[in-house]
């Protein structure tokens, strides 16, 4: 069938017009074959050959790689030449930063490692700049452990959990536009983000109240008191929940457990915070 498509001279560049809804931005075919996972392969591998591109992006430049939804479509893109470290476009958002923000299966996250993608992002090139632990621990909110576990696998693999952001060109404009709206009232999580974006994991953790996710960074040595550029550091960004993290890891932390999977919750009270138990000890 593609053949005939292209035969018929159906152009591989032409792009599906966005629905944000879906989280689609001007996709190629190959997109949407990857969008299939292993399954379309055969489907890959037709496109491929008739020169479609590995290193393709959307409108925001992020990579047809970060799409990947298992393991087995990653090993296969990268060996026809897709770029593991692949960065363009107004977002310079790296396949292992889009694979983390769309909080992939860890299969996803643990080939990309495997094919040797920087797991620091070089995010430091511009755009968007935030490493892949930012993404992730910013987008898993509504997926905290799954989030977890995913930050762990990054955290053994030496991402660096004080990596701040540096955001350049658009981004940047967003940053201080989105300050200046924080100043004047604005409770936007949207504003939030934009506005705290030098931050690095542990800020942002605190900033959406992802308490498991503040436990595994503050077990993994991050720094609390570390600030962005606003001069803001995460104990302040953190809300009535994570605070309570911030302030049992500073009276009692040797009372605190590490399992580096698993939230930072006072020993023997593993599943449950409690705050009675945690400023009893």
């Amino acid at each position: 069938m593609i053949q005939r498509l292209v035969q018929a001279k159906a152009c591989m560049r032409t792009r599906c017009k966005p629905l944000m809804n879906a989280d689609v931005l001007t996709w190629t075919p190959l997109h949407l074959a990857v969008q299939r996972g292993s399954r379309a392969l055969p489907v890959m591998a037709e496109l491929l050959r008739l020169k479609a591109d590995p290193n393709s992006t959307d409108a925001l430049g992020l990579p047809l790689l970060g799409n990947s939804r298992d393991a087995a479509t990653v090993e296969f893109l990268v060996q026809h030449h897709a770029d593991v470290n692949f960065q363009t476009g107004v977002a310079k958002v790296s396949p292992l930063g889009l694979s983390a923000a769309r909080v992939s299966p860890a299969s996803v996250i643990s080939k990309l490692l495997e094919l040797r993608a920087d797991v620091n992002g070089s995010e430091a090139r511009g755009g968007l700049g935030h490493s892949a632990l930012v993404n992730l621990t910013w987008e898993s909110k509504t997926v905290q452990q799954g989030g977890v576990q995913l930050a762990a696998l990054l955290v053994r693999a030496r991402a660096d959990v004080n990596a701040s952001g540096r955001a350049t060109g658009l981004f940047r404009c967003l940053e201080l536009g989105f300050r200046a709206a924080l100043c004047l009232g604005s409770r936007s999580s949207f504003a939030s983000f934009h506005a705290n974006s030098s931050s690095g994991p542990l800020g942002y953790a605190a900033l959406g109240g992802h308490a498991p996710m503040v436990s595994l960074l503050l077990a993994s040595r991050a720094d609390p008191d570390l600030p962005n550029s606003r001069g803001v550091t995460p104990r302040q960004l953190a809300d009535a929940q994570t605070q309570l993290l911030f302030e049992c890891m500073e009276c009692s932390p040797e009372e605190l457990t590490d399992s580096n999977t698993q939230p930072l919750f006072c020993k023997d009270n593993a599943n449950d915070w409690d705050e009675q138990r945690c400023f009893s000890i």
